[in-house]
Formats: structure tokens, C-alpha cells, sequence
């Protein structure tokens, strides 16, 4: 009688143990990392974390040696001085000294032009009474005509030179002070970005580079894992996957999890596949299931991505 009731219990914690795996949904914790690069090269003046630590908003990550940033900065600030200088200088005309020399050619070549008019009209005189010939007069005429269009020519350069630049020629002046001002916005970005702070609260993840090594542009040189970037993802079998929703409530349990943690449903993927290998059940390997996330509303240090984790779904266990 007591063997037949021993192996009466034992078939029931069998099948019990059967139904449990049934309703049994595995997963295990997943984080998204946060990649922090430099925005340009240089060697790794200094690293202000380790791996393993947490670090808060704004905490100091690492500083790039910035020599070459700070000389890019103040040649941009040069180019602007430059550009600006050779604006104002086209707008206001030619400087006074210039000005005064074209005076004193004015002022010659009217000298030169009233001789060559005198000396034109006494030739011209003589040549009517045949006292001198053709060619001398023809010689003192050309004279005057040269001096009277030399005149012009100095009064017009004159005039021009109290003018500012073609407008054309200032307008691309103006683009020249634009593209020199955006280049000291770039470089004064690249200095202030040579030392690179948290984001946000986070776990210094990894740390790639030590202080001294020389990083590329765009290289990752610490991985930081937020608290909110952590999330847990499981799979839901095909048959079950219409019943779930987002935004949906979820409980995870753990091996070293005091307590079931609360988690919402904030993905579902649209592809089915087949239970991926790390998710651990014999029953559900070889079945159609679609991958599902949930996000936690506060973090939890036990849980650790890649930690298995077990997942129960409370509407599905009311249905």
C-alpha cells in the first residue's frame, strides 16, 4: 500500500513538474551599450574610469591631448581678423596714402598738360605763318593730346579709388567671414569635445584604450551600459504571441532575485524564428517563436545581461 501511494505521488510531481515546464517562459537579460568615441584623433591623454564602476551624469570619462585642437582653434580665430580686415578695406576704398600719390600724379600731369597746351598754341601759331614744319607741329599737337588724356585717365583711377570694391567682390568677402566663423565653431566644438563626460548615469561596461595609446577619430574608447538600456527579452511562442501586448506587465524571477521584478512589454518582434540556442528548453527549442523585450522601471544590480531569467506573464496565467 505505501509503495502504491509513493509511486502514485511520484506520478504526480511528474506531471506536475510536465505542466509547470508547459507554462514555463525562459529568457535572459540583455543591455544596449552606449559606444563614447573620440571626435578626433590624438594620443589618450588621460582615462578617469575603470572598468566595473558606476559613474554618474557628467562624470569625466577621458581627455584626448588637445596641442593640435587649441592650434586649430586660435588659427580659425586668426582667419576671421583676416577676413573681416580685408572686408572693411574693401568697402571704404583705397587708403589715404594711395590716394595722395594719385593726387600728385594729378597734379604732374596737369603741370605736364598745361606746357604741352602752351607749346601747342605757339606752334600752332608759327606753323600758320610757315616758320616752323609740319612734323614739329604735328610733334607738340600729339604732345597735348597724350597730356589731356593722361589727365582723364588719373581723374577717373582718382575717382574709383574714393569708391569701395565691386559689390560682387565685397559679397565674397562676406562669405569669407561666414566660412571662417563656422570654422572656429568647428574648432572650438573639437577642443570642448576632447574631454568626453557620461551621458548619463551608467556602468563602465569596458575600457579600450589606456592613457598614452593613439585612437583614430570615431574609435570607441569606453562602452558604458545605462541602467535603463538594460531589459529582458524572451521568446514567445507562436500560439501565444496574439495575447501579449505592449506596454503589457510582465514579472521576472532569478536565481539570486529576492523577489519577482515587474517589467513592461516594449517590443515585440513581427518575424518568427526558432528558440535560439542560449534560451535553454527542450520542449520549446524545436518551435516558432517571436522575440519579445521588456523594460524595467528601476534598476536592479542582481540583474546582469546574460543572466537566465524566467518569465511569467500574469493575464496568460489567468487565461
Amino acid at each position: 500500500m505505501k509503495r502504491f501511494f509513493l509511486i502514485a505521488l511520484s506520478i504526480l510531481i511528474l506531471a506536475s513538474c510536465k505542466q509547470s515546464s508547459k507554462n514555463q517562459i525562459y529568457g535572459y537579460i540583455e543591455g544596449d551599450n552606449v559606444y563614447i568615441s573620440s571626435t578626433s584623433s590624438g594620443l589618450v591623454d588621460d582615462i578617469y574610469v575603470k572598468k566595473g564602476r558606476f559613474v554618474e551624469k557628467d562624470t569625466k570619462l577621458f581627455v584626448i591631448d588637445d596641442t593640435l585642437l587649441k592650434a586649430e582653434l586660435n588659427k580659425s580665430v586668426a582667419n576671421i581678423e583676416k577676413a573681416k580686415d580685408y572686408h572693411k578695406d574693401l568697402v571704404k576704398g583705397k587708403r589715404p596714402q594711395e590716394i595722395d600719390v594719385i593726387n600728385k600724379q594729378l597734379w604732374q600731369a596737369q603741370s605736364v598738360l598745361n606746357n604741352a597746351k602752351s607749346e601747342y598754341e605757339r606752334n600752332q601759331s608759327l606753323y600758320d605763318k610757315n616758320i616752323i614744319s609740319q612734323s614739329k607741329y604735328d610733334t607738340s599737337k600729339t604732345n597735348y593730346d597724350v597730356a589731356i588724356a593722361k589727365l582723364k585717365e588719373l581723374g577717373a583711377e582718382l575717382a574709383t579709388a574714393k569708391l569701395g570694391a565691386r559689390k560682387d567682390k565685397i559679397e565674397e568677402a562676406k562669405k569669407d567671414i561666414y566660412i571662417a566663423e563656422q570654422q572656429k565653431i568647428q574648432a572650438h566644438k573639437k577642443l570642448s569635445e576632447a574631454t568626453r563626460v557620461a551621458p548619463t548615469d551608467a556602468i563602465v561596461e569596458d575600457v579600450f584604450y589606456e592613457k598614452g595609446e593613439y585612437v583614430q577619430a570615431g574609435s570607441p574608447i569606453i562602452s558604458l551600459l545605462p541602467p535603463a538600456n538594460i531589459k529582458a527579452r524572451f521568446y514567445v511562442p507562436e500560439e501565444l504571441v496574439s495575447s501579449i501586448n505592449l506596454g503589457q506587465e510582465i514579472e521576472v524571477s532569478c536565481d539570486n532575485c529576492q523577489k519577482q521584478i515587474k517589467a513592461s512589454i516594449s517590443y515585440i518582434s513581427p518575424r518568427a524564428e526558432f528558440t535560439p540556442p542560449v534560451i535553454y528548453s527542450v520542449e520549446s527549442r524545436k518551435k516558432l517563436v517571436f522575440m519579445v523585450e521588456a523594460s524595467f522601471t528601476d534598476y536592479y544590480k542582481e540583474l546582469h545581461p546574460g543572466l537566465p531569467i524566467d518569465i511569467r506573464i500574469p493575464s496568460h496565467d489567468q487565461k
